[in-house]
This record gives C-alpha cells, sequence and structure tokens, in this order.
C-alpha cells in the first residue's frame, strides 16, 4: 500500500483528466440548440448525427484495450487526451449537414478512448494505493461536467458564438491535459498484450460486471433523456421544474462520488452496489407511483445517489480480471451500448405503453443490477460487479 503522498500527483493527473473529459461534454450540451438552429435541421436529423457521437465512442472503446495492452495505459490517454482536445469545436464549426455528422464522429472516438484509457489509469492506481479511489476520478468526471454545462449556459446567454466558445474550450483542456501527461501513473505494455483480442467485448467472468454496467449505464440515459418529459407532460410542471428532475439526478450523483470512496472502504463493493441499487430502485418507483412533482425529483435525486458508486466499483473489479485495459473496455463496451441505446428502448416502450410504465422498465433493470450484486444470478457470485474491494 502507497502512502497518499507517494501517489498524489498520478492522482491529482488522472482526476484532471477526468474533470477535462466531463467539461468537454457539459459544454458541448449547452450547444446542441444552436448547432440545430444554424444548420436548421429537424429533430431527427438531428438525432440521427448525434447518433454518430455514440457510435464513435463505442468503436473507440472497443478498440481501445488492445491499444492499452500493446502501449500501455499512460501512452494511450496521453495521445489521446491531446487529440481529443481538438474535437469539441468541430460540430459547431459545421456548415454543413454531414460536416456536422464526421465532426460529432471524431469528437466521439476521442470520448471513447479517452474513457477506457483514463479508468485504465485509475484503475492501476487505485491497485497501487490499496485502498478505494476509484470513485473521487468519476466524482471528477461528474464535477466537470456539472462546471461545463453552467458555464456554457452562461456562455450561450451572454450571446458568446458557438464556436468561439468551444474553441476557448478545448485550448484550456488542451493545456490542463498537456500539464497532466509527465505525472501520469507509469506501466508499459501488458505481458502478451499483442496476442490478445483485437475488440473488446465481455465473457466469461467479464459478463455479470458488463451486465450491471449496462443496467446501470441504462438508467443513466433515461434519466437524462426523460425525466424532464415526465415531470413536463405526465406531471404538468411547467420547464424549469422539470429541469430540476435531471439537476437533482446530476447532483446527488456528484455528492455520491465524493463520499463513495468512504463508503466502498467502510462497507466494501459489494454492499455499496446492492445498497445503492435498491436506493435508486426505491427513488424510481416513488417519483413513478406518488405523483407529486416534489416527490418525483427528490426520486430522481434518490437515483442518482443510489447510482454514483455502481460504476467505479465496476471498473475496479474489471481491472482485477486480467489484463486492465482490455477489461475496463470489455465491459464499458457494453454499458456505453446501454447508455446509447437506453432512451431509444424507453421511447419504443412508451409508445406501446405509457412512459410511466417504460420508466418501470428501468426501475426493474436497477434491480437485476442489484440481484447481481447479491450473486443471485447463477455462477455470478464469483464476478459479481459487488465483490469485496477492500
Amino acid at each position: 500500500m502507497s502512502s497518499p503522498a507517494a501517489i498524489l500527483a498520478p492522482r491529482l493527473a488522472i482526476s484532471a483528466i477526468f474533470l477535462v473529459n466531463g467539461f468537454f461534454f457539459g459544454n458541448w450540451i449547452t450547444r446542441i440548440p444552436d448547432v440545430k438552429r444554424a444548420l436548421g435541421v429537424t429533430d431527427g436529423e438531428l438525432g440521427t448525427a448525434l447518433l454518430a457521437l455514440g457510435l464513435g465512442a463505442l468503436g473507440a472503446m472497443l478498440l481501445s484495450g488492445s491499444l492499452i495492452a500493446r502501449h500501455g495505459s499512460r501512452r494511450v490517454v496521453a495521445a489521446m487526451a491531446v487529440a481529443y482536445s481538438f474535437t469539441p469545436f468541430l460540430p459547431v464549426a459545421a456548415d454543413h449537414y454531414l460536416v456536422l455528422v464526421g465532426g460529432l464522429l471524431l469528437f466521439g472516438i476521442g470520448a471513447g478512448a479517452v474513457d477506457v484509457s483514463m479508468n485504465a489509469q485509475a484503475a492501476l492506481l487505485e491497485q497501487k494505493a490499496g485502498r478505494p479511489i476509484m470513485s473521487s476520478f468519476h466524482a471528477a468526471y461528474s464535477l466537470g461536467g456539472l462546471i461545463g454545462a453552467a458555464l456554457g449556459g452562461l456562455a450561450a446567454e451572454a450571446g458568446i458564438a458557438p464556436f468561439a466558445h468551444m474553441l476557448a474550450i478545448a485550448m484550456g483542456g488542451l493545456a490542463v491535459n498537456l500539464a497532466t501527461l509527465r505525472h501520469l501513473f507509469p506501466d508499459g505494455p501488458a505481458p502478451g498484450g499483442a496476442e490478445g483480442p483485437r475488440l473488446a467485448w465481455p465473457t466469461g467472468a467479464l459478463l455479470p460486471l458488463a451486465i450491471v454496467a449496462f443496467c446501470c449505464f441504462l438508467a443513466e440515459g433515461a434519466i437524462a433523456d426523460w425525466s424532464a418529459l415526465y415531470l413536463r407532460e405526465v406531471l404538468a410542471t411547467d420547464a424549469g421544474t422539470a429541469a430540476a428532475g435531471y439537476g437533482a439526478f446530476s447532483l446527488a450523483m456528484t455528492a455520491g462520488r465524493f463520499f463513495g470512496d468512504r463508503a466502498v472502504a467502510a462497507w466494501g463493493g459489494r454492499a455499496v452496489t446492492r445498497r445503492g441499487a435498491a436506493l435508486a430502485a426505491a427513488g424510481l418507483v416513488a417519483a413513478l407511483l406518488l405523483p407529486w412533482p416534489p416527490v418525483a425529483i427528490l426520486g430522481f435525486g434518490a437515483v442518482g445517489l443510489g447510482l454514483s458508486n455502481v460504476v467505479p466499483v465496476v471498473f475496479t473489479q474489471a481491472a482485477r480480471h486480467g489484463e486492465a485495459g482490455r477489461s475496463i473496455a470489455a465491459v464499458s463496451t457494453l454499458g456505453y451500448l446501454g447508455f446509447l441505446l437506453g432512451p431509444s428502448i424507453i421511447g419504443w416502450f412508451a409508445v406501446a405503453t405509457s412512459l410511466p410504465a417504460a420508466l418501470g422498465l428501468v426501475t426493474a433493470l436497477i434491480v437485476v443490477a442489484g440481484l447481481l450484486a447479491r450473486g443471485g444470478a447463477p455462477g455470478a457470485a464469483p464476478a459479481a460487479a459487488a465483490a469485496e474491494t477492500r
């Protein structure tokens, strides 16, 4: 076990990369309406373009594990963090729909590659530390997203042009990323790294972990895209109150991650996942069965708090099953697929039934994650996402 002082520099460096990653996305989200207006695209065309971002991230995740195994997470995260810093302004610079699609594809590739490699770095540093620290990195990502969204909103309100805004954001992120490079955790290629599979996909012991990640990412995507609509159309609130649902979710998730490492150290990863899933499921049930806006907002906050540390625990456990980069890439790939497909799945169910019933499906998936944490699935106990991390 290393002392806090011995790992301070790489911990700050990796945290900075997590924060910049969230910061880029938080700013980009605020400028989506400007891009839509500037190009005159329909909602459907915009949705298709945004799919390019998700597909780019998914493809990069599939390949990143092999790159990390061959070259080490330090080299990959260093190269991709710098390259990624040149992509946030590409979508807002588009003067044609196909240019927008290309810009979003590159933005997604950078985000996916950085996501896997920075989590591999975090997992290796956590192993060196000998104690839970993964949640603190994810807290930095969430904090970056909140700061980015707030700053982006202010920039949009002030009438700053999207390109000037996002270019300044990108250059600021580049400066931070460059400052971190020499402090990253040193690692090299994995033994036999060139001999492993090129595409990371969860099998064997990683599959239960990936299913938990899929359920949690799907829930996050569903709350992000549908909580405001539920409050606005089902509970008949105004636009400001409707936005408070996702705000409560995001703030609670960020706060939960700042205390997550202490919770894992005190209770163990299995208990954190099990109790978190129970809290999230109870919060969503309350939001759906008690049709009063304050209860719904608190319920969405409970979902954020409950899920806040599940993915960090999953990544910690994934890194213990073979080579960290490939394992995290495999779990991330299926998990991100849930985030990518989740909003559409909820939309389809909402059309076939109702939005409350569709969000009930999310509750069921959260329960599945909790059951896997209890080792309820046959053969899942040894590889459950919440296996002890102490």
